[in-house]
Order: structure tokens, then C-alpha cells, then sequence
């Protein structure tokens, strides 16, 4: 587990792979200077940086500018465009589920797991490289927030002692498309067997 002050950032790691030399000129030694082509490449790529810009073609939703994290990778970044693919069933709603190392929904220690992914059903195939977590009906404190509230809703909520949070937390984005609207699901009780 990182600390977020250390994550590496996506881009950053995209540079060393293309060219060493022009990841030590931006990130070491500060010295990157543009000119015809990468202002010309910049234009371009203006529309890929627009979070608010997300569009329907078909049956495929289009977002951009989406951040991802990883504390168990220590990176972080932003998605230029990514696409959400309909299937027979509809789009599908996008959690984040944060569970313990062993898999068994319990809250966070130091360590944990973090799990991005879908809501399926229950006898769904999952796809080759995928992993399947079945989680628990349990009673859940549900918080809205935004991204850039994030933090300060998970403290205030994980910080409260007359809150106890029994299992996995989730997130739930119920907009498809638009990563900055987030719901935090907090469980407090154990569902039924």
C-alpha cells in the first residue's frame, strides 16, 4: 500500500515507456519546452480532457478525463476517453469495492484490496482475468458525494465512533459516464443468512 504522496503518475509511466530521454526532460529535469508538434498534438487532444463532455453513440457511453487510482500500485492519473459498452442487460452500474487481503468483507485494516468493477448478476460468467467477488446483503449507510468531497465524507464517516462499519466499503457511481458523482455505501449491519 502507498501513500498518495508517492504514487506515480499514469502519464509519467506512459513517457519512460516511449522515450526515457523524454521523461527525464519533464519530470527530472524540468527542461520540456513545446513547440510546433506538440502544441499542434495538444489541440488535438483538447477534447480528451474535458470531463464534462461525455456522449452517447449507440449503445456505448463515452466519457473523458477520467481519474483511477490504485493505492495497492501507488498510481494515479486520468483516462483520456473510455467507453462503457451496453450489452443485452443495459449498462452496467460501476462500483469500487474496498475489501480486506483475504477476500472475506471485512473492513480495511492496514492493508486491503481494491476492486473496481460492475454490477452483474449473481450467476454471471466472468470474463477470462477477471476475479468475482460475491458481496453480502448487509444494511448500508449510504453517503452522496463528489469527488473532490471524497475524502472528506470517507474521514468524516470512518472517524465517527458512534458509526460501526461492519464490512467492505463501496462506491456506487450511479451516472454512467461521469466519475465525479459517487455514492458511498458504509455497511453497519450484517444482512440476513
Amino acid at each position: 500500500m502507498y501513500d498518495e504522496d508517492d504514487f506515480l503518475m499514469i502519464s509519467g509511466i506512459q513517457h519512460f515507456v516511449f522515450c526515457r530521454r523524454q521523461w527525464a526532460l519533464i519530470h527530472i529535469e524540468f527542461l520540456w519546452s513545446e513547440n510546433e508538434r506538440t502544441i499542434d498534438g495538444d489541440i488535438k487532444h483538447e477534447r480528451a480532457h474535458d470531463p464534462f463532455l461525455s456522449e452517447k453513440r449507440g449503445d456505448i457511453i463515452i466519457t473523458r478525463d477520467m481519474p483511477v487510482f490504485s493505492h495497492r500500485l501507488g498510481i494515479s492519473g486520468k483516462c483520456d476517453v473510455v467507453e462503457f459498452k451496453k450489452d443485452e442487460n443495459g449498462v452496467p452500474l460501476v462500483w469500487g469495492a474496498m475489501n480486506d487481503v483475504g477476500e472475506s468483507n471485512k473492513r480495511w485494516g492496514e492493508t486491503g484490496k481494491y476492486m473496481a468493477g460492475c454490477e452483474a448478476e449473481l450467476d454471471a460468467q466472468t470474463p477470462t482475468g477477471w476475479a468475482k467477488w460475491i458481496i453480502p446483503a448487509q444494511t448500508y449507510l449510504v453517503a452522496e458525494c463528489t469527488s473532490d468531497k471524497y475524502g472528506e465524507i470517507f474521514g468524516s464517516v470512518t472517524n465517527d465512533p458512534s458509526i460501526e462499519i461492519v464490512g467492505t466499503v463501496h462506491e456506487r457511481y450511479p451516472q454512467p459516464g461521469n466519475p465525479n458523482v459517487l455514492e458511498l455505501w458504509f455497511p453497519v449491519a450484517a444482512g440476513e443468512k
